[in-house]
């Protein structure tokens, strides 16, 4: 999984945006996987 600031100082801050920004990472991936393009 990528978490790209999870460990830095803003950590406990950024946790919510990664955790979307992440989400949405997956969601992007599986369409590229899924969609014919």
């Amino acid at each position: 999984m990528l978490r790209p600031d999870a460990m830095g100082p803003s950590g406990l801050m950024e946790t919510r945006w990664t955790h979307r920004l992440t989400f949405y990472w997956t969601l992007a991936a599986h369409a590229h996987v899924l969609l014919p393009h």
